[in-house]
C-alpha cells in the first residue's frame, strides 16, 4: 500500500502538478493499492484526470488560509496522526504532495516507520528573508534537519537552480534532495508563428505585488510614450491583490473574489501571442514556475525578466522567447516584433517548445525518479 497525502491544496491549486506525481506512481506501483488523503473538490479534479483505478480518494479537513496558522498547524497535526496510526505499519512509503516545515516534522515525528517523500514548493524562499520565532520562515531549517534519514527520506525540489540555491542554505541534505522538472500535461505541438497587424500580448495567472503584476500598466505607458502600436494588452487570471487604474486599456479577465476556472483559463491563454513575466530578478530562486509551464503547454513564447528558474529553463531547452534585464528592454523586444524584426527566429519556437515539451514530461521525471531511486527500494 502507498500512502499520498495533500495537506493544503484546494480546488484547482497544484491540479497539473499533483495528478501528474499521482500518475508517476500509479505507473510505477500498478499493483500496490493507493490511498490519496486531500481536500475533497481537490480530489475531485484529480479523479476526474487520473486514468488508473487503484486509488482510493478520502477527503480530509483543509484548513483555508483565511482561518489562521494556528487553526492550520492543529489540524494538521491531527489529519497526520491519525494517518500515522492507521497506515504506518503497512505502507511502502508517504509520499507528501506539498511540504512546509511542519508538515514535514509531523510526518517524521509519527510515521516512524515508513519511508517518507517529500515535494518542496515555495516556502523554501523564505530562507532568503530573516524571519522572527512566530514566523513559518523561521522553522523551514528545522524541518529539514528534523530525523533526516538518507535512507528513509528524499525531498524533491522542481528544478536544478532550485536545487543549487537551496543547498547554499542547506548543504547537509544534499545526498536526499532531488531534482526533477516540473511535471506537466502538454496539447499537440500547434505552435505558428504570429502574424497579425495587432499583437495581443499578457500576462496569466494570479496578479500580486510580489510578481510585480503592477507593471503591466508601467508597460502600457512606456509604449504609449514609445509610440509602439498595433499592441493589445492583457492580463488572465485572478485580480485580488492589484490596485487597477481608474484609466487604462488593459483588458482584465478574472475575478476579484475567486480563482479563474481553468477552461477559461486556458481558452484566453490560447488567444495569445506572447506572454509577459514582470517577476523581480531575484525571484523565483527556490520555486518553480507553474505559469511558465503553461506558457509551455500552450506553446505561447514568453517576454519574461530574466531570473534563475527562467534562465536555467531556457538553458536546458532552447530560447523560447526573450529573458530581459529590466523594463526598458521589454519595450525595446515588443517594438522589435511589431515591426517585424524577429521573425526568422520566431519560427524557429517549434522545435525549442517540442524539447521543452519532453523535458517537463511525465516521462522524463518517471524516468529521473527510477535513475534516483526516489522511491528508496
Amino acid at each position: 500500500m502507498i500512502l499520498i497525502y495533500e495537506p493544503f491544496s484546494i480546488d484547482y491549486e497544484h491540479v497539473p502538478v499533483n495528478y501528474k506525481f499521482l500518475n508517476i506512481i500509479c505507473k510505477r506501483f500498478p499493483q500496490d493499492e493507493i490511498v490519496f488523503f486531500g481536500e475533497k473538490e481537490h480530489l475531485m479534479h484529480i479523479k476526474r484526470k487520473n486514468i488508473y483505478k487503484n486509488v482510493a480518494y478520502n477527503p480530509i479537513k483543509v484548513v483555508r488560509p483565511h482561518e489562521g496558522k494556528l487553526h492550520s498547524l492543529l489540524n494538521e497535526k491531527r489529519n497526520i496522526k491519525y494517518l500515522a496510526k492507521k497506515y504506518d505499519k503497512e505502507i511502502k512509503f508517504i509520499f507528501v504532495m506539498n511540504s512546509h516545515p511542519h508538515t514535514m516534522y509531523y510526518v517524521k515525528k509519527y510515521f516512524s516507520l515508513s519511508r517518507k517523500i517529500f515535494i518542496v514548493h515555495g516556502n523554501i524562499e523564505e530562507l532568503r528573508k530573516q524571519k522572527k520565532i512566530y514566523q513559518l520562515g523561521y522553522y523551514v531549517k528545522l524541518g529539514f534537519k528534523y530525523k533526516n534519514d538518507t535512507k528513509k527520506v528524499r525531498y524533491i525540489v522542481l528544478g536544478d537552480s532550485i536545487r543549487k540555491n537551496v543547498l547554499k542554505y542547506m548543504p547537509y541534505i544534499q545526498r536526499n534532495l532531488i531534482s526533477v522538472p516540473h511535471p506537466y500535461q502538454f496539447e499537440n505541438l500547434d505552435y505558428k508563428y504570429s502574424e497579425k497587424n495587432v499583437l495581443r500580448i499578457g500576462t496569466i495567472g494570479s496578479m500580486s505585488k510580489e510578481k510585480r503584476s503592477e507593471m503591466i500598466f508601467e508597460l502600457e505607458k512606456e509604449l504609449l510614450k514609445n509610440k509602439v502600436n498595433n499592441i493589445s494588452l492583457v492580463q488572465i487570471g485572478e485580480l485580488y491583490h492589484l490596485d487597477i487604474p481608474d484609466k487604462t486599456s488593459v483588458e482584465l479577465i478574472g475575478y476579484t473574489d475567486r480563482k479563474l476556472d481553468d477552461e477559461t483559463y486556458n481558452k484566453e491563454i490560447k488567444k495569445l501571442d506572447y506572454i509577459l513575466f514582470f517577476f523581480p530578478k531575484d525571484s523565483y530562486q527556490m520555486t518553480a514556475s507553474g505559469a511558465l509551464c503553461d506558457a509551455i503547454a500552450h506553446n505561447k513564447p514568453v517576454i519574461a525578466i530574466k531570473n534563475d528558474y527562467f534562465s536555467w529553463v531556457f538553458q536546458e531547452v532552447g530560447e523560447f522567447g526573450y529573458l530581459c534585464d529590466d523594463l526598458d528592454a521589454m519595450v525595446s523586444i515588443i517594438k522589435s516584433l511589431v515591426e517585424g524584426k524577429e521573425r526568422e527566429k520566431m519560427k524557429k519556437f517549434k522545435n525549442i517548445f517540442r524539447n521543452a515539451h519532453q523535458f517537463f514530461s511525465e516521462k522524463h521525471v518517471y524516468d529521473i525518479f527510477e535513475k534516483e531511486n526516489i522511491w528508496m527500494i
